[in-house]
């Protein structure tokens, strides 16, 4: 490849779950501003095709692209039909821009079949974002020798990065899940007295943690309050029902960016048991808004929750965690602290302009040394020329 990128195409994908103002979808969004004349959006279909969509699809991207390798399924079952049509458009525009790379914004869903396929040339021109942690991809993914024909991957967390670096000697480029910070901001109102935590997600959430943590906390403090927003057609455990019985749980769902902002700013703590993360959308806009956590010590949160924003307890374990939510609760002072640190964490360090520059910059380096990955895989360090 040569030593410039004459264009950057990418693929987005937003989630219906999430606003405009939530997610990762905000990088690309910021790659663009910055990057007008080499950035193209290669976006995805909005809805489904019709039947036999696909097959005629990758039947003609098999004649364009003279694959000769036998067809394989798609590697993960997050991949749907308009992945595979995406692909297309992708693979065709790399054999349209020699000097070019395409970024994924989400491998688990975008690298399907029709890329696994592709000729190793055009594989190899491929920057896949990666979301999900190793237990995910132990589980799931279908095609581990898929990773090493790749141009790079983008991960984001170190456990997350250990991962891949174990299975490829492809060039992986660490960077932090940033946020909205002219969005998620501090609030003016006063903490109420009596203490208000803050549950929010689903994926990788621990359920059973929260309600039996609870029950720990009412022993301790009666006055304690739970906001709880959870998609509806995700409230199907028994530790759903069981946090249900007790009035101070309070449920919300398919509410607004400003109503979810709001409930940041009101909370006393942010209290998030989980199973597994790279990033979390809950930790970084909390944090962004000023907001202390509680949760487990679990996968990547240990390099997005500094010590003096909050606290991580052992993973599932109901008494470690109401153990840190009780010894913030009871530092009003520490408490006070925390909100001050949280803020200055996320200026600094979760901020999707600077994360955009420092990508860009890790790029090109991809781009001048495609079997070399720089000298640091955290993207503020990037290189710009070959050692």
């Amino acid at each position: 490849m040569n030593s410039f990128i004459s264009h950057l195409g990418y693929v987005r994908e937003t989630w219906g779950h999430m606003s405009a103002v939530s997610g990762f979808d905000a990088l690309f969004t910021a790659l663009k501003a910055q990057h007008p004349a080499e950035v193209v959006d290669l976006p995805l279909p909005a809805e489904p095709p019709p039947p036999g969509t696909l097959t005629r699809m990758v039947a003609k991207l098999r004649r364009i692209a003279g694959l000769e390798r036998s067809s394989s399924p798609a590697p993960s079952p997050f991949v749907g039909v308009r992945h595979e049509i995406a692909a297309v458009k992708v693979l065709r525009f790399l054999r349209d821009h020699p000097e070019s790379l395409a970024l994924l914004s989400a491998g688990e869903n975008q690298l399907g079949a029709t890329f696994c396929n592709a000729p190793e040339e055009l594989q190899k021109r491929l920057i896949v974002c990666f979301h999900q942690p190793p237990s995910w991809h132990r589980l799931h993914w279908q095609q581990p020798d898929a990773y090493a024909r790749l141009g790079s991957i983008v991960t984001l967390c170190e456990e997350q990065s250990d991962f891949f670096e174990s299975l490829t000697d492809r060039p992986v480029l660490k960077i932090h899940h940033g946020v909205d910070l002219g969005f998620f901001t501090p609030g003016s109102v006063a903490p109420s007295v009596s203490p208000r935590l803050l549950f929010v997600g689903q994926w990788l959430r621990d359920f059973q943690t929260l309600a039996d943590s609870m029950e720990l906390i009412w022993q301790w403090r009666p006055d304690v309050t739970l906001d709880c927003v959870v998609p509806r057609g995700a409230r199907n455990s028994d530790s759903h029902m069981r946090l249900a019985r007790d009035q101070r749980v309070r449920w919300h769902a398919g509410i607004s960016a400003e109503t979810l902002r709001g409930l940041y700013q009101q909370a006393t703590l942010l209290f998030l048991p989980i199973v597994d993360a790279t990033a979390n959308n809950a930790v970084i806009e909390a944090l962004s808004a000023g907001l202390p956590i509680v949760s487990s010590n679990a996968g990547g949160l240990q390099d997005y929750l500094p010590a003096e924003c909050g606290l991580l307890a052992s993973p599932h374990c109901a008494r470690s965690h109401a153990d840190a939510v009780r010894k913030l609760i009871d530092t009003p002072a520490a408490l006070a602290a925390a909100r001050l640190h949280c803020r200055e964490h996320a200026t600094t360090h979760l901020d999707w302009q600077q994360i955009a520059k420092d990508l860009w910059r890790n790029l090109r380096h991809v781009a001048q040394c495609p079997d070399q990955a720089p000298a640091s895989s955290v993207v503020a360090a990037a290189q710009t020329a070959c050692a």
